[in-house]
């Protein structure tokens, strides 16, 4: 058989057989976790920016309310809640400057003070559980292709 060398047309075949077989197991087994692991990824990155960006909200609706509606003596209160303090301030060299005669801008006094103070930490707090609802209900139904 003229064409034909024998031995080394087999070690060929089965240097091919061997490529083809590990082409295909990368193909099969390597190739779909790495896009699986991507898409894990992107879902954990996602899920983290969701939730920083919620948590940021839900502070940002609770200073909100404070500083609108009044309560706390946290920063929508400022140092002026402490009258006794605020009706003098001095300068350097001594020389006095009366306080504005209104000296409660927030907190004291206005409505959502003293026993109502919590109401705008319910109020973050529930923006956050309707937040988490909407992401529950949105991983039961599944996404929409």
């Amino acid at each position: 058989m003229p064409g034909r060398s024998g031995v080394s047309g087999t070690k060929d075949g089965f240097a091919e057989f061997v490529q083809l077989v590990l082409a295909y197991a990368k193909q099969e087994t390597v190739d779909p976790v790495v896009k699986q692991a991507k898409t894990v990824g992107k879902g954990v990155a996602g899920a983290a920016l969701l939730a920083l960006g919620t948590v940021l909200l839900a502070i940002g609706f609770v200073r909100a309310l404070q500083t609108e509606f009044g309560g706390g003596t946290g920063v929508a209160s400022g140092w002026f809640a402490y009258a006794p303090l605020a009706q003098k301030v001095y300068l350097p060299r001594g020389v006095g400057i009366r306080a504005p005669a209104n000296t409660y801008p927030y907190g004291v006094g206005a409505h959502l003070s003293g026993d109502w103070s919590w109401v705008p930490y319910m109020g973050g707090a529930l923006f956050c559980l309707a937040v988490a609802g909407f992401c529950v209900l949105r991983i039961i139904k599944g996404t929409s292709r």
